[in-house]
């Protein structure tokens, strides 16, 4: 029988490192580690939330940066691979300290997202991205394959005859499926990301005592629910043109996750600063996550959210009790 790993906790980085900004978790049998936070490109990449530009995307790594965030969370779908440009040719003088996930699977062609996961095409997607980042890749996720795809397994022998030719280091998978990731454990992922928060709480439940049986680390997106877990979010301001949390939620759908979000109050004054800090260290909480994928879209959104994490990244085991009986009574 395999051994259950350790579970992993938080280290602070040798303060003679420029990267001393953040606690490190190791990503579960491997010999890779990430800061608690990783930086998440998708809305500055894509435009999840309105037109951004270039210059924006590059003042939020330089300031990921600046904080000690040294993990990056991309994919070649993201600005049609500008994403990975930017960052890599921004991590290019501190390499050894980042560690870079980017994804494969996902192909625009036209207005339409093909999904393509056969060996051949992965391999095409790995070599284009190592291109745009001009090294190599560390953690390589098939972006929100079916589960077919990943029962399957016809993809791992390829992926395996790549990491051992330098292409990338490890594999694992992006879903927001039980089952897929459920799969990918089985499989030998060594990272799943899967969505994660206080108020959508449901996935890291279900597979993190398998996660944790195989050896298998999980990084944890969304922990802020799309910003509502903010004050800003709480405030209930109209969405911009183009943002997708106009198509995510109705008039209903989001006055009832903000009534949510409210009373969480209940729990999150006893003994954090700030409904991002609690939602945040509540997503760090589980043994089995590596670290958590923000989004955030200006420089004072990076700093806010790293000083959350810096000193504590976990909630402690009362407030983790309360946090489930309030969530319980609010209908979470």
């Amino acid at each position: 029988m395999t051994e259950a790993p350790t579970p992993p906790t938080s280290s602070p980085a040798d303060p003679a490192k420029p990267d001393a900004f953040l606690p490190r978790r190791p990503i579960a049998r491997t010999k890779l580690s990430v800061t608690n936070l990783t930086l998440g490109t998708w809305g500055l990449g894509d435009e999840a939330y309105g037109r951004r530009s270039e210059r924006a995307l590059e003042d939020v790594v330089d300031a990921a940066i600046e904080q000690g965030i040294r993990c990056f969370d991309l994919a070649p779908l993201w600005g049609d691979g500008l994403v990975e440009e930017v960052v890599g040719a921004k991590i290019a003088p501190i390499r050894d300290e980042c560690v870079v996930v980017t994804r494969a699977g996902a192909v625009r062609k036209g207005e339409t997202i093909v999904r393509l996961f056969d060996p051949e095409s992965l391999e095409a997607s790995i070599s284009s991205s190592r291109k745009r980042l001009g090294t190599h890749v560390d953690v390589l996720l098939l972006h929100d394959p079916p589960e077919k795809i990943v029962a399957h397994g016809g993809f791992a022998k390829g992926l395996a005859r790549l990491a051992g030719e330098g292409e990338l280091r490890t594999w694992g998978v992006a879903t927001a499926d039980v089952s897929t990731a459920i799969h990918a454990v089985g499989l030998g992922a060594r990272l799943v990301s899967v969505p994660h928060s206080v108020l959508t709480p449901d996935v890291v439940p279900a597979i993190e005592a398998e996660a944790q049986r195989l050896g298998t680390s999980l990084m944890v997106r969304s922990p802020l629910l799309h910003g509502l877990l903010t004050e800003a979010g709480l405030a209930g301001k109209p969405f911009g043109e183009g943002d997708h949390r106009a198509r995510r939620w109705d008039d209903a759908a989001r006055a009832m996750r903000i009534k949510q979000a409210r009373g969480l109050s209940a729990v999150w004054v006893q003994k954090t600063r700030s409904l991002t800090e609690y939602a945040l260290r509540f997503a760090l909480s589980p043994a089995c996550v590596a670290t958590a994928s923000v989004g955030p879209r200006t420089p004072e959104q990076v700093r806010e959210l790293c000083e959350a994490v810096r000193a504590v990244d976990r909630l402690d085991r009362e407030l983790l009790d309360k946090t489930t009986q309030i969530t319980s009574v609010l209908g979470v």
